[in-house]
């Protein structure tokens, strides 16, 4: 496969970038479990979707899961910085923790990534970090509930103005939008970064009606440079803009098993899923595909092979137990190999 780039190019590019990619989200310890296909329901939590819980709640339905289940540090955002970090690019995270249990584990996740915070770490007074649990049931189908805590606490002295500068990319997660805590400061970090000729990049984040946040949906049809979700997220925030993308925008709609369609600027195609060697489960499929289309689109790969090193960290991780790379070195080889280089 020829993409007409060194190695050496590409990690060059990488250097020069102080950041591929600031994300700014939730930043969630999860907890994750293989359960029978009825303990969802238990808790009212719907079958290959979301409850969102308070902290007492998710503590009980965390008593109740088998002593099998694992913690890993999480989040949408976060996730795509741990592959984008394990790929050898450099990011930065906007997140917010309590001094808790989960926000010590979380913490120390990121350390050991190299990812720093580029705002203050810690909540003003903040008691609970977010938490989430993840439920793979035998068929396939991932279940959550989640307690948001302090994640969207954000204040105004958190805008990373000077990091923003030399950034190519601030990923978003898209319920910070939606959120009425963290709402005004994401609409005024948007608007920092495109005065600072920052891509905007939205993730749409499990969003599946935009009914009562109309004026959010516009206002990432109207500045956001690029969009990745699923059918579902990508359908919603289209039935609510009701307008057609601009053509300075890429939007990427992932398909699951039958792959991802990407309308960018001048074309668009579809590219068909790549066939993981193991599957374990399809936690964090998403968050890797735009952790590998973003590690493309940041060293100047085209359009559609940064999409296919998306597809490739997808196929990736879905044989891991977390929705991070659990082995940094080998995403590196992969890479190379993409790449059609040897290392």
């Amino acid at each position: 496969m020829n993409l007409f780039i060194s190695r050496d190019s590409f990690m060059t590019e990488t250097t020069k970038q102080p950041y591929a990619v600031i994300g700014f989200g939730r930043a969630y310890t999860d907890l994750i479990a293989a359960v029978p296909s009825s303990f969802p329901a238990q808790f009212g939590i719907p079958l290959d979707g979301i409850k969102f819980v308070s902290g007492p709640e998710i503590a009980s339905i965390a008593q109740r899961l088998p002593a099998t289940a694992e913690r890993h540090a999480g989040g949408a955002v976060a996730n795509t910085l741990a592959g984008i970090a394990a790929l050898g690019g450099k990011v930065g995270f906007m997140g917010k923790l309590a001094p808790d249990e989960f926000g010590q584990f979380f913490l120390n996740d990121m350390k050991a990534r190299h990812i720093p915070f580029c705002c203050k770490t810690y909540a003003t007074n903040a008691s609970f970090s977010a938490a989430c649990l993840l439920l793979t049931t035998p068929d396939n189908k991932r279940s959550m509930a989640s307690h948001v805590g302090c994640a969207d606490a954000f204040a105004p002295s958190d805008l990373p103005t000077d990091a923003l500068k030399n950034a190519k990319n601030l990923m978003i997660e898209a319920n910070m939008l939606t959120s009425e805590t963290s709402r005004a400061f994401t609409e005024e970090l948007i608007a920092a970064a495109k005065k600072r000729y920052c891509n905007v990049v939205i993730s749409l984040s499990t969003i599946q009606s935009w009914y009562n946040h109309k004026a959010q949906a516009r206002l990432i049809a109207q500045k956001a440079d690029i969009v990745i979700g699923n059918q579902e997220e990508v359908s919603a925030l289209e039935r609510s803009v009701k307008t057609k993308w601009k053509t300075a925008q890429t939007v990427l709609t992932t398909c699951g098993e039958s792959g991802v369609f990407a309308n960018g600027i001048g074309h668009s195609f579809k590219l068909p899923a790549l066939r993981p060697a193991t599957f374990v489960n399809s936690i964090g499929a998403g968050d890797q595909f735009a952790a590998g289309f973003l590690m493309g689109e940041s060293n100047g790969l085209s359009l559609r092979n940064s999409v296919k090193l998306g597809a490739t960290c997808a196929a990736m991780i879905i044989g891991e137990k977390s929705g991070r790379p659990a082995t940094p070195a080998a995403w590196q080889v992969a890479l190379y190999r993409f790449l059609g280089l040897s290392r």
